[in-house]
């Protein structure tokens, strides 16, 4: 159980664009989400109540993504406690039960593809943010390995090509991954890359997370996408079903090929 305090929110939301840490837009409708909230079940609510406010968003994924968002800026905010509501299985419950939504919307053709959510990452203006989740969507990073990135950890071939090198994959695992073409990235990411200082190239995995979100689509989702994309690309080029999911595997890191098969399957 939680209490809506919308003065503090917004007081805290002003306080944010003072810093220039979010734009008054986001601002504005992050308040209105949390306005909405409010008038539909008042000061005091629960998890579950709030899940089931969250289900009669399904139908459009960008505003769904924009009310998670809110929340989630009202936890660290104004109760000061990352977590603090949107916490536990009931909303991982809730994230599966609105992506099999999703892609049922999408083979139905609601026009939410891959296509649009390059055409997303391509419009963002902040060229940090925009490099991050180009990377992620051509490399099949997951987004913590993206988060800790430094210029050392990439490499540039005269023939286009990047490798990333992750020292610390999941389960503590290092591998190599090759970065599908894309002359742009390849242009651009090696130029913010020779002006980098040191140190992590991108933000923290909390944040391409949130801002994601706000952009309608979920980090994790870029990595799902390039499982495919890079299967597609292996059969193209001559590999079996069975020799390109391999390839897909050892790109991934995934310890069994049942693992990458979920991906391919989602």
């Amino acid at each position: 159980m939680w209490y809506i305090d919308i003065k503090a929110y917004d007081l805290a939301l002003n306080n944010l664009v003072e810093k220039n840490e979010i734009t008054g837009d986001t601002a504005a409708k992050y308040l209105s989400c949390i306005r909405q909230i409010y008038n539909h079940m008042g000061e005091r609510v629960d998890i579950k109540t709030l899940n089931s406010f969250f289900i009669d968003k399904l139908n459009d994924d960008r505003q769904f993504s924009q009310f998670l968002s809110a929340v989630r800026k009202y936890e660290t905010c104004v109760l000061k406690q990352a977590g603090a509501i949107l916490n536990g299985q009931p909303y991982m419950e809730l994230v599966h039960h609105f992506k099999e939504i999703s892609h049922k919307e999408t083979a139905a053709g609601s026009g939410v593809t891959n296509e649009t959510i390059f055409k997303k990452i391509n419009a963002i203006r902040n060229e940090k943010l925009k490099l991050a989740f180009r990377l992620q969507y051509r490399s099949g990073l997951r987004v913590k390995e993206i988060s800790e990135l430094t210029k050392d950890d990439i490499s540039f071939y005269n023939d286009g090509k990047i490798k990333i090198h992750v020292k610390c994959g999941k389960g503590g695992q290092a591998r190599s991954v090759n970065v599908q073409a894309d002359k742009y990235l390849y242009d651009h990411l090696k130029e913010f890359t020779v002006k980098s200082e040191g140190g992590r190239l991108f933000y923290s995995r909390s944040y391409l997370k949130q801002k994601a979100a706000e952009y309608g689509f979920e980090s994790h989702d870029l990595r799902r996408i390039n499982a495919k994309n890079r299967l597609q690309c292996e059969m193209s080029g001559g590999k079996k079903l069975r020799e390109a999911k391999k390839v897909v595997q050892k790109e991934f890191g995934h310890k069994t090929i049942a693992t990458t098969e979920i991906y391919l399957k989602e």
